[in-house]
């Protein structure tokens, strides 16, 4: 006779017999319920009122898998504080809602919580090695006005030690020009490699197709430099050869005089002093980095950044330091140039910076996603799980709404039907045994 299995041997068996409905229910309730008094996904970085004269926009690919792609942007958007807060706290409410779980059903071990636990970490991990590595759809920058240009003036290429292997300086084009950009400055660390191959690809005009000048990242009295204005038809090879803490001495000897950036993370209280140091000035500081660092440091330093540009006249700019990681743009540098279309990549570049030195301060506006800032508040950074989750479907289009609601009830149904499946097939088994 074949064995059979009382139900009192199996005392942490499942009794769910059916995929609730309240997952879907809930989603589409919130999905709905945040759309009331929804604000737009773009901000103006300093002010944070919406500019009038800029949207978003999403393929058709990034509407189909809007949840997906809308989770990757949001995190991309995070500080480094924001990630551990994320992590951190989510992990803590998991732990509790395990610990609850245990107690009222009474029928697990502290091992199969621990692997839990890792199995949930793992998944986690693999949530961010796959937004960094897989290539996805972008959320795209139009500007309705034809003298406004999109520019990022902080990028790199494989040229950089740390750059992606497979970002090229023509991956580099694909990915501004995905993201809405008009022109990119590639600053590679001490090369100009990268940027050098980028000019043999550009356009006659600058309005044909997206256009990459030749810019450098180096380090100056341990501050983060932007060099533009560089010398391109110059013998010399930068890598190995500029050396950091003279930098801006050795741009201003040997080459023509450059235009230098103030790039994030740093110092800006130092700036004032070390301005009066300087061979080369400094005309502008980035209101907008993209990495985590640079983000957690505007966050910090926001108003220390404004201050610095307002006391020393600096135009505000933003660069996306992109490195060949991530599919997300948080922000873009706008200046108006009037017929900047039919300018030549030599014209393009001599505009942006005669409009930095001539109007400073006042030369341009950076436009950013959206997203909530805890500043130096404990208990915002504490509350990111819910503020950062909120932001996110306050912000979504009707589109990607539907997307989202459609997503949740597919993914619904697929997991009603996988239990019924193995429901069936659990009681063939059990019939077959007896």
């Amino acid at each position: 006779m074949a064995r059979t299995i009382s139900s009192a041997a199996v005392p942490c068996e499942r009794r769910r017999g059916h995929a609730s409905l309240r997952w879907p229910v809930f989603l589409t309730f919130l999905v709905l319920v945040s759309a009331i008094g929804a604000v737009s996904p773009l901000v103006d970085a300093e002010t944070l009122a919406r500019p009038a004269y800029a949207t978003l926009a999403f393929s058709a690919k990034y509407l189909v898998f809007a949840p997906a792609c809308d989770l990757y942007d949001i995190l991309t958007l995070l500080s480094l504080r924001q990630h551990f807060a994320m992590i951190g706290v989510s992990f803590l409410i998991y732990v509790l809602w395990r610990g609850v779980r245990r107690r009222r059903r009474g029928c697990t071990t502290c091992t199969r919580e621990l692997r839990a636990v890792a199995v949930k970490f793992a998944a986690l991990l693999a949530v961010y090695a796959l937004g960094l590595l897989v290539s996805r759809p972008m959320a795209q920058l139009v500007l309705h006005d034809r003298d406004l240009v999109a520019i990022d003036f902080h990028s790199h290429t494989n040229a950089s030690w740390d750059g992606r292997h497979s970002f090229t300086a023509e991956e580099n084009r694909k990915w501004h020009r995905s993201a809405g950009f008009d022109v990119a400055y590639i600053s590679d660390h001490k090369s100009v490699a990268g940027a050098r191959e980028a000019a043999r690809h550009n356009p006659v005009h600058a309005g044909d197709e997206m256009v990459l000048l030749q810019a450098l990242e180096a380090r100056d009295a341990d501050e983060h430099v932007l060099a533009l204005n560089i010398d391109t038809t110059s013998d010399i090879d930068p890598k190995g050869q500029w050396h950091d803490p003279h930098l801006t001495h050795e741009l201003a000897n040997e080459l023509r005089a450059p235009m230098l950036i103030l790039s994030v993370p740093g110092n800006v209280r130092k700036l004032p002093f070390l301005q009066k140091e300087r061979n080369a000035p400094i005309y502008a500081v980035e209101l907008s980095d993209g990495s985590p660092k640079g983000i957690d440091q505007v966050q910090k330093a926001k108003r220390d950044i404004l201050h610095l540009a307002d006391s020393l006249n600096l135009a505000v700019v933003a660069g996306s330091d992109n490195h060949g990681w991530g599919r997300t743009a948080i922000a873009w540098s706008v200046l108006r140039i009037p017929g900047w279309q039919r300018m030549t990549v030599v014209e393009i570049d001599s505009a942006i910076q005669r409009t930095i030195r001539t109007y400073g301060r006042h030369a341009g506006v950076v436009i950013a996603r959206r997203t909530p800032d805890p500043g130096t508040s404990p208990l915002l950074l504490a509350a990111s799980p819910f503020t950062i989750g909120w932001n996110l479907l306050h912000t979504l289009s009707w589109a990607e709404r539907v997307s989202w609601i459609v997503w949740g009830w597919v993914v619904w149904g697929a997991a009603a039907y996988a239990l019924r499946r193995r429901q069936k097939f659990g009681l063939d088994r059990g019939a077959a045994s007896v």
